[in-house]
């Protein structure tokens, strides 16, 4: 893809936009929610990664963002049928060290 160096196509394999555009997204995606199709219902946003630095700066900023840039990943949360919460620690916001590329944070 042109201008995007730092992008996923340096780090690993893609899929092109051709075979993206030939999937069935119709088919698979509720109109207003690719979660409610897989038969999820969402509840919340889970986490939210804020890329840091080895040197614990924070936020990571990180070119290449099509809109704005991207220095967090969030997690959204969704549940099918009556799952029991088995932690009540987790944090919503997660700083970790970013390494490689698209790797996620423990």
């Amino acid at each position: 893809m042109r201008g995007h160096r730092q992008g996923a196509e340096t780090h690993y394999e893609t899929q092109s936009h051709t075979w993206i555009r030939s999937l069935p997204v119709q088919d698979l995606a509720a109109r207003d929610e690719v979660i409610t199709a897989w038969g999820f219902k969402y509840k919340t946003v889970a986490f939210v990664w804020v890329n840091q630095t080895r040197t614990g700066k924070w936020p990571v900023t990180l070119a290449g963002g099509q809109w704005v840039i991207s220095n967090t990943e969030p997690c959204l949360l969704a549940t099918k049928g009556r799952p029991q919460r088995i932690e009540r620690n987790i944090k919503q916001f997660v700083v970790a060290e970013r390494t490689k590329h698209s790797k996620k944070p423990r």
